[in-house]
């Protein structure tokens, strides 16, 4: 706990350079790392120099009856980069994912999973290193507040009686369906 002020502030660090638009505070951390399936203590390690963190890791692995999908996240400061600390994140990070699929039913499917914004040539390089390639692609759409005019969203066409409501667990197989 006594870490997150300095891993709040590696991870402003890496924000005000890559602009990725994810910010978090320590609040997001300290839930993070509180989720049940998390355990700080093995699922997570910082780099630090000169009593700054400069790169962190972390291993999690929502439990499932289905699957062993395992989420390597991490970063290194800017000014820190192309000294090996994220290979060293990533070999550390595969070991301990490995670790956790492992004590998973075997049976299921797994496999360990990062993430790059298709611009970050470095960390795609990076993850190339250790064999990882891309499989999905999700689309971020931004609208600025300030744009004008910013309208009432129209719902159907006129023929049929549509709504946009709040999802109540009765819709889930005739929303599946539609899917």
């Amino acid at each position: 706990e006594g870490d997150l002020d300095a891993w709040v502030g590696a991870l402003r660090a890496v924000e005000a350079v890559d602009r990725t638009g994810e910010v978090l505070g320590r609040a997001d951390l300290e839930e993070q790392l509180g989720l049940s399936y998390v355990d700080p203590e093995l699922d997570a390690r910082l780099a630090w120099c000169d009593g700054e963190v400069v790169g962190w890791g972390v291993v999690w692995s929502i439990p499932s009856p289905t699957q062993r999908r395992v989420m390597l996240d991490g970063g290194v400061v800017p000014a820190f980069r192309g000294r090996g600390i994220g290979t060293e994140l990533v070999e550390w990070q595969m070991t301990r994912g490995r670790a956790v699929a492992d004590a998973r039913d075997r049976t299921t499917p797994g496999w360990l999973e990062l993430a790059a914004s298709e611009t970050d040539d470095a960390r795609i390089e990076l993850f190339r290193h250790f064999a990882f390639n891309p499989l999905r692609y999700y689309f971020e759409m931004r609208r600025r507040l300030h744009e004008v005019p910013i309208f009432d969203p129209t719902v159907g066409n006129g023929d049929r009686d549509l709504m946009v409501r709040q999802f109540d667990p009765r819709l889930d197989e005739p929303v599946r369906a539609a899917h």
